[in-house]
Formats: structure tokens, sequence, C-alpha cells
């Protein structure tokens, strides 16, 4: 079995699946998980660390999608033979928040507020009222 201890907790802003993927993707990295290497079966690792299944099949289809592990029909899911070489991950930019438009300035699709007949307006506004 794969041990995992210490590395997933309940306690972490970082969710569940993806601890387990942070830690599964080290141990392949680093060497402790050889390539090829079956990983166990959802229904073991999910009791193993006290999780639900469902949380360690989401973190097992990542690993696929990341090239880490690949699933053989009524096999298992097996290292890949292959691990990525992935490149480093860039934090991501602030985006600037849009200023809002000064005054008199057009917007596209909505017309001049000047040419709005404003008097009539409050005078209808006024009769219905």
């Amino acid at each position: 079995m794969i041990d995992l201890s210490g590395m997933v907790s309940e306690g972490r802003a970082e969710p569940l699946y993806q601890q387990i993927v942070s830690a599964l993707r080290r141990r392949i990295s680093d060497g402790r998980l050889r390539l090829g290497t079956r990983l166990p079966s959802s229904r073991a690792l999910a009791q193993d660390l006290g999780v639900a299944r469902s949380t360690v099949v989401t973190a097992y289809d990542q690993l696929v999608a990341e090239g880490f592990a690949e699933p053989r029909q009524g096999a298992g899911i097996f290292v890949c033979d292959v691990a990525p070489i992935r490149p480093p991950e860039v934090p991501a930019t602030p985006v600037a928040a849009v200023p809002p438009p000064a005054p008199g300035m057009l917007l596209p699709g909505a017309p001049d507020p000047g040419v709005f007949p404003a008097r009539p307006w409050a005078r209808c506004v006024s009769r219905v009222a």
C-alpha cells in the first residue's frame, strides 16, 4: 500500500483530491513510485486514507489527465512508463479592474445620455405616480 500518511488532511485549504494528486505526483517524480507500478484500487486507497472513493477517483482521473498514470482495462491504474516533464508553475498575474466610464464617454450599444428627453420623461412619471 502507498503510504500517504501525513500528506492528506481535511484541515488544509487545498481540496483532498488535490492533496492526493500532489502526494502521488511527488512520489512518482522522486522515484518512490517506480514507473509501471500499479496504484492501489480506488476503494482500497479511499479506505486507507479515510476519504470518499469519489475523492480518490477524481485524484486518479487528474493523474491520468496530466500523464502521470494510465488506466489499463481490467488491470487498474499504473504509473506511466514516461513521467511527463511539467513546465514550472507560473503564478497567476492579477487582472486590473476596468475603470468606470468617464462622464460623457460613449459605450458601445448605449445611446448618448445627453439626447434622452429627461424633462418630458419626468412629467410623464409624475402624472402616473
